[in-house]
């Protein structure tokens, strides 16, 4: 079972899911503690998710797509609510909504303008007017967050670090 988990990781690498995949399934289990399976499980459904992910010092991020720009966004499962910087929001031409929303932020608490983005992508899903909220102090090079409202609409991804 040891070198089925190799060989899985070796499909993995050359970009050949379903042969890891089906290699994982042989795994009876002898000799490979279960964290590494489930770590090989882990990796083999977030290639399935097309989800490229990218580390960076702030955290783990991804792009999307909103009104045909691309954007760098932090995950944040703690986020209920994705957020765009100040410039982002101008950038994608999203519509000010006569509301705001009260956050709570690592900074303490604030009061968020919401706005309304036409259309958004992200991992293959689709959205149709999102709201999202501005936020200005975000990790340089980031365009904003993205929250569990996007994250739990994409299907069920495993991050392993």
């Amino acid at each position: 079972d040891q070198h089925r988990a190799a060989l899985a990781r070796a499909y993995l690498a050359a970009g050949e899911v379903d042969a890891a995949s089906q290699t994982l399934d042989a795994i009876a289990g002898y000799g490979v503690p279960v964290a590494s399976i489930e770590e090989l499980r882990s990796a083999v459904a977030l290639a399935r998710s097309g989800i490229e992910l990218r580390q960076e010092s702030a955290g783990l991020f991804a792009s999307a797509r909103a009104a045909g720009q691309g954007l760098n966004l932090l995950l944040d499962t703690g986020a209920t609510q994705t957020a765009l910087t100040p410039a982002a929001l101008e950038s994608v031409q999203a519509v000010r909504l006569e509301r705001s929303v009260n956050v709570r932020t690592a900074g303490g608490p604030i009061v968020a303008p919401l706005y309304q983005l036409e259309e958004f992508e992200f991992a293959g899903t689709r959205f149709e007017n999102l709201e999202v909220i501005a936020l200005s102090s975000l990790p340089p090079g980031s365009d904003g967050l993205l929250g569990m409202d996007v994250l739990s609409e994409v299907g069920e991804v495993a991050i392993e670090q």
